[in-house]
């Protein structure tokens, strides 16, 4: 059996790193509009 040993292609890293942004700033979007719509 052969090992794999390569380094994951650079879109896929920056893919990873896109969805990671993504699940951070998305409760923090959601909070904002939640707190928007209450406040008015």
């Amino acid at each position: 059996m052969r090992r794999i040993r390569e380094e994951p292609p650079e879109e896929l890293r920056r893919a990873v790193d896109h969805m990671r942004r993504v699940v951070v700033l998305l409760p923090v979007l959601i909070i904002l509009v939640v707190a928007l719509l209450a406040s008015w």
